[in-house]
């Protein structure tokens, strides 16, 4: 029995209470993809039936193991280099004129890093021009980098102005400047 239907083992398979012949054409079919059947030169990606044998399964999508051109990405399928790898569902090419941050591909000639803030966003930015510091951070004169301590230990960077601003021991705030003096 195939659910409620009657069959004959030898020649029918049951997939998914679904009675599915096993000779297809020329084809023999020995296993189920899904309600289908599947035959030994066919590649079953998530249910779905590929005329290729052998095949790599990219979610629902098939490619052929030998073909360099394509790579898998967070199960999308993507034309690539033959150095690119994956950035999110993108591919790049190693940070030769690329780079990834957060999951996206830029191109090196309009950011050349990669900031990862406190609350898990990214962002680029230009080395040249700006730093990291939570957030990509203007290089003006008198700006630098805080590293705080929270009270459950970790660190959280702040920046702030070295003109007006201090950041001193025990680095759990940054405190104001008088008369050139740090107050705490």
């Amino acid at each position: 029995c195939c659910s409620s239907n009657v069959m004959n083992t030898f020649s029918q398979l049951c997939c998914q209470d679904t009675v599915r012949e096993r000779k297809m054409g020329v084809r023999f079919a020995e296993l189920c993809c899904g309600d289908q059947a599947l035959a030994y030169d066919q590649t079953c990606c998530e249910g779905s039936v590929h005329n290729v044998a052998n095949g790599n399964c990219c979610g629902r999508a098939v490619y052929d193991r030998k073909d360099r051109s394509l790579i898998c990405c967070n199960r999308t399928l993507t034309r690539a280099g033959p150095h690119d790898v994956c950035c999110g569902s993108e591919a790049f090419d190693s940070g030769r004129t690329q780079i990834c941050c957060g999951q996206k591909v830029y191109e090196k000639a309009a950011y050349d890093s990669c900031c990862e803030a406190s609350n898990g966003t990214f962002a680029p930015f230009r080395s040249d021009s700006h730093f990291c510091c939570d957030t990509p951070q203007s290089r003006t004169a008198g700006r630098s980098c805080c590293y705080l301590r929270s009270e459950s230990g970790g660190i959280r960077p702040a920046p702030y102005d070295t003109a007006s601003q201090c950041c001193t021991y025990p680095y759990k705030e940054i405190s104001k400047m008088e008369n050139g003096t740090c107050v705490e």
